[in-house]
């Protein structure tokens, strides 16, 4: 085998070749935090914070468009698996992924009907 002869292969320095990788690296990383979306199994540190530190970020109203009426197919907050009914009647409710008070009969774009469970034997 001759070495000396024209060989067609580029050198590639190992400088260049680690600030590629780097690149590399480093778009991958930026690419899955984008998309990665809410953080919603968020757990804060121990940093005595309390219950905020165990919270999912919210979205505000606005981004939700919440309304404090039902939508035009009747689905209102009530039925949605992210509500939390007022511990008393009459008061307003929360929300686990919009910020705010919420109404029961309200709605808003990121609604998701909640299912009732399903068991043997109950016709579902």
């Amino acid at each position: 085998m001759d070495h000396q002869g024209n060989d067609d292969r580029k050198v590639i320095s190992r400088r260049k070749m680690l600030e590629k990788f780097g690149i590399i690296v480093g778009t991958t990383a930026f690419a899955a935090t984008i998309g990665a979306g809410p953080a919603y199994g968020f757990r804060g540190g121990g940093s005595g914070c309390g219950s905020e530190c165990n919270s999912p970020p919210k979205h505000s109203k606005a981004y939700a468009q919440y309304q404090d009426h039902p939508n035009k197919d009747g689905q209102s907050c009530v039925g949605c698996i992210f509500f939390s009914p007022a511990k008393a009647a009459g008061q307003m409710g929360s929300c686990s992924i919009v910020s705010g008070e919420i109404s029961p009969y309200g709605w808003c774009r990121l609604f998701v009907q909640n299912q009732a469970p399903q068991f043997p034997g109950d016709g579902g």
